[in-house]
């Protein structure tokens, strides 16, 4: 993922069309879309295709980005995100209840951090799932959540608890 300097570096040309600009920013910020993007899609090539529309549309969106209201990385998140959302609602993936089921035998074994964060994020709902991969799989401050999802930095802090106070009540 491109720094903040590097994006600014390349913003100029971008904005004026210049191919070297836009290509520097693609290549330095595709994976980290698809990432995010692979947290709410699980297939590999339907993710890639999100992470395409990410992409093309933050590129239309560019002029509209501002420094001053944060940084690009959070701004190219929430864009990603949204398209992920956009894209579970049009293919309607819900989780079953055989999902569910999986999650509580997860919970009685030791299995590895990663798959018992993806069980975890199972039992959650879309808004709460969001939170929780900003949170803890993308290591985003509450600043950075708060600028991404449009809610304030106390706002998240709250929702962050409030799901980590669900996550506890649930039977082991």
């Amino acid at each position: 993922m491109l720094t903040q300097e590097q994006f600014e570096k390349y913003l100029i040309g971008a904005l004026n069309r210049d191919i070297d600009s836009e290509r520097a920013i693609y290549e330095g910020s595709v994976d980290y879309v698809y990432n995010i993007v692979l947290k709410y899609v699980s297939d590999r090539d339907d993710a890639a295709d999100v992470a395409q529309e990410t992409m093309i549309q933050a590129f239309e969106k560019l002029k509209n980005y501002n420094p001053s209201k944060g940084k690009f990385k959070s701004w190219l998140a929430k864009i990603a995100i949204n398209r992920s959302l956009k894209w579970l609602g049009k293919n309607k993936q819900m989780i079953s209840q055989e999902s569910a089921e999986k999650f509580f035998e997860v919970l009685e074994t030791s299995e590895p951090t990663e798959l018992l964060s993806e069980r975890l994020k199972s039992v959650l709902n879309e808004g709460e799932r969001e939170l929780f991969e900003l949170y803890f799989d993308l290591e985003f401050s509450h600043a950075d959540i708060a600028n991404a999802l449009g809610i304030s930095v106390s706002n998240s802090r709250v929702r962050i608890h409030r799901i980590l106070t669900y996550l506890r009540s649930l039977p082991s």
